[in-house]
């Protein structure tokens, strides 16, 4: 499986051994001692060769695998496809640290590539000498000498590489090439010795369920531009309890200006505690160029929807200056701020995102619930107070080319809350964003339409946010006024009672 699903699934255990599979840009996870082994890729094509041919079975064999095993080994490493199936798999799997599609490498980058992925590795070995790699791992760990391992191979019963016609024998060379390289090279990282000593952030052996303390990433920088008082992850609706998946939660940044700073961007990024980059962003990126004075406070809210799965996460923060290319760090943490996602507000699920999946099922399924009514119910929201006076307004930060009738396009705003309330997008009466169509007169062609969430699901009064909306043109063609707003569902459209619309003149016509 994938290693992020494999720590998602297993994180807590001590050892995790098995195949797995990388994304571009995923690292090994601190806290672990991370170990490989390559075999020599000549006999590891013959076995995977074989295994497919004797241990596959029927109805699990995709096409080619159907291909490879109707046709006899003679003739497999000829054909090209087949031949491509087997090209270079072991320098694929370590360049895919690196790259979303390793076979589009050249020779060189490809065993370059493969090759940093294996530094990322603690101790490096190959099968053909394992009893030395066993012992390293002896040494390192403190086991005992009594303790080995069982040697077992699953294809033993097949031809070896040097029994196979010379034209065989020539094509799988062919198809190895890279790996033969990365294979003696991973021999001579174990005969050279290279090997870590045992991290003193393993975990103990006192349980599955371990937090690991980590020492302060090496990435870590301040300049002394700014401070950093307060990084905290809370609940929106429960603030100091643990947080539930599919919630809202705010990240805050609290800091102090020691030097003024012009185009400074805050960001934040989130990481699963095995490594791996979930999500990120900034000021920035949300349309905000900041600046700050020396000696004052600041405060930040970032808002978002927790939609990651049961696990423990770190939180990364930022200062960066320099419009428009962050060209110099005022300030970076790896791990500011760190919080756990504990269980679901409805139906669980496995991995670290949450796709907001349904449910099917055909009609020869007998099902009954799997939870009782006592389970189902969970309190997280409220009654959604009704906004008696909508003060403020929306502006539109973008320009509108000619349009075509009922085409879909995001457009930049910027929305001011003036009055003393929240507006809040959640709810039994969500406050949302909307929009009119109407004609050179002033009167509706569309007024009802699709509605855009705020973009945190709430804007505190005296606030201002930026956000896209989502709007559709009519099927009409000619000068219209496109007329942007606010409406809470079941009360009012804002503009009825004082809200400043954004109205615009927009051109449709047919292509």
């Amino acid at each position: 499986m994938k290693l992020s699903s494999a720590l998602s699934l297993y994180g807590g255990r001590r050892v995790i051994i098995g195949h797995f599979g990388f994304a571009a840009g995923e690292r090994l996870p601190e806290g672990y001692f991370s170990a490989t082994l390559l075999r020599d890729p000549r006999e590891r094509t013959l076995s995977n060769y074989y295994f497919i041919v004797s241990d596959v079975p029927d109805a699990g064999l995709s096409p080619l695998e159907r291909k490879i095993k109707s046709i006899p080994i003679e003739q497999a490493f000829l054909d090209d496809e087949i031949r491509s199936h087997f090209y270079n798999l072991q320098a694929l799997h370590f360049a895919g640290f690196f790259s979303n599609n390793p076979r589009e490498l050249s020779s060189s980058r490809l065993f370059d590539s493969a090759k940093e992925g294996l530094e990322q590795y603690d101790l490096v070995g190959i099968s053909e000498n394992i009893d030395d790699f066993v012992k390293a791992l002896k040494s390192i760990f403190d086991i005992p000498p009594g303790i080995s391992i069982k040697h077992y191979n699953a294809t033993s019963s097949r031809k070896g590489f040097s029994e196979l016609p010379s034209s065989v024998q020539k094509s799988i060379l062919e198809c190895v090439e890279i790996d033969l390289q990365l294979w003696n090279h991973a021999g001579r990282l174990l005969q050279s010795g290279r090997r870590h000593s045992r991290p003193n952030n393993e975990p103990s052996r006192g349980g599955d369920r371990v937090d690991v303390e980590r020492k302060a990433d090496s990435k870590d920088t301040d300049d002394g531009s700014l401070e950093f008082l307060e990084v905290g992850v809370n609940s929106r609706l429960r603030p100091g309890l643990g947080l539930l998946s599919g919630e809202e939660a705010v990240l805050t940044i609290i800091f102090l200006a020691r030097r003024d700073v012009a185009d400074l961007a805050i960001g934040y990024r989130i990481s699963h505690d095995s490594g791996l980059a979930i999500f990120g962003t900034n000021t920035l990126l949300s349309g905000y160029r900041l600046s700050c004075q020396a000696g004052k406070k600041y405060r930040i809210d970032f808002v978002f929807t927790v939609n990651l799965g049961l696990g423990r996460y770190y939180v990364a923060i930022g200062a960066d200056s320099g419009f428009p290319t962050l060209q110099r760090r005022h300030f970076y943490r790896e791990r500011a701020a760190r919080f756990g996602v504990e269980a679901s507000i409805d139906l669980q699920f496995e991995g670290l995102a949450r796709l907001m999946p349904s449910v099917h099922l055909s009609e020869e399924f007998l099902a009954t619930d799997a939870y009782t009514s006592r389970d189902a119910f969970k309190r997280i929201g409220y009654l959604t107070p009704v906004v008696s006076n909508p003060v403020g307004n929306i502006r539109s930060l973008a320009f509108i080319p000619v349009l075509r009738p009922g085409q879909q396009f995001s457009i930049m705003i910027e929305i001011s809350n003036q009055s003393e309330e929240d507006w809040i997008g959640e709810g039994n009466r969500p406050v949302h964003i909307g929009y009119h169509w109407k004609n050179g007169a002033g009167s509706p062609i569309i007024y009802d339409s699709i509605r855009t969430p705020l973009p945190s699901r709430i804007l505190p009064a005296g606030q201002i946010t930026r956000t896209g909306a989502l709007v559709e043109a009519p099927e009409e063609t000619g000068e219209l006024i496109l007329e942007l707003t606010l409406v809470q569902e079941s009360v009012c459209w804002f503009e009825d009672r004082g809200f400043e619309s954004a109205k615009i003149n927009v051109r449709i016509e047919q292509s």
